[in-house]
């Protein structure tokens, strides 16, 4: 547990840590067997340009098992204690209404631009600190596209890839300098995992978002020198919004 600790707080560009083969054996064609199809009727269906194609549950009594079980499993004491071991946040709470989490599933030509998600959430006074995304696509190749990237906020520019293979999970520090996201199109398939984030009933002791997503679209579009200028507006509006809603945070403190 040292050493994980160890390399989730040194990780570059944020802290995170990536794991693979986390499901057993026996569990994994049923999985595979039971992740609803396009065509469920559970699945909330985004009208998003950012969350392009994608679909999400996030109704634990709607969602099959054994997925459901996967879900309570990984919101259990256990876990949670395992987590503030691994991150050095005391006290992680699970989110038993999975706001924006539970399935989430994008088809082909499916995008995700990349962001910093929402750190005060609709739970009162809880700070979201944690993410963990559980991977369920057998045989993903490079050719399917859809790599999560880690960015470095400062460089604007991702700096990790991470395939969305089966099994595989990443945990990472949820905070305005977590951007994250797949800019590279879903192909021939779709890219299937489980979502989940951990709060605190306590704010870190700096400033780590606000209650919106900030998405990162123009750092994504950018072609030639109108595009560069452009992409330097995008950049000073968001670091105005920044620096505002730090402004809130630290007025909130006093």
């Amino acid at each position: 547990m040292q050493e994980d600790a160890k390399s989730f707080r040194e990780a570059d560009p944020f802290p995170h840590l990536v794991f693979d083969d986390l499901l057993v054996e026996d569990i994994k064609e049923q999985l595979l067997n039971t992740f609803p199809v396009d065509a469920w009727d559970g699945w909330f269906r985004f009208d998003d340009k950012m969350q392009f194609k994608k679909l999400a549950c996030a109704r634990i009594d709607k969602i099959p098992p054994p997925l459901d079980r996967i879900l309570f499993e990984l919101n259990s004491a256990p876990v949670l204690n395992w987590l503030s071991d691994l991150t050095g946040i005391p006290q992680l709470l699970a989110d038993p209404w999975l706001e924006g989490g539970g399935l989430h599933s994008s088809g082909p030509g499916g995008t995700l631009i990349p962001h910093t998600d929402f750190h005060l959430g609709k739970l009162n006074s809880h700070y979201r600190r944690i993410n963990a995304l559980l991977y369920l696509n057998a045989g993903w190749s490079e050719e399917n596209g859809g790599a999560l990237e880690l960015w470095d906020k400062e460089k604007d520019r991702a700096v990790k890839e991470v395939w969305p293979e089966f099994g595989r999970c990443v945990i990472f520090q949820t905070d305005d300098r977590s951007v994250h996201g797949f800019s590279r199109p879903v192909v021939g398939r779709c890219r299937n995992s489980i979502a989940l984030y951990y709060y605190t009933t306590t704010s870190p002791p700096t400033f780590a978002g606000d209650g919106a997503t900030h998405w990162r679209a123009r750092s994504i579009e950018v072609k030639g020198a109108i595009g560069h200028f452009q992409k330097l507006a995008y950049r000073l509006c968001m670091g105005a919004s920044n620096r505002f809603s730090k402004l809130a945070w630290y007025c909130m403190q006093e």
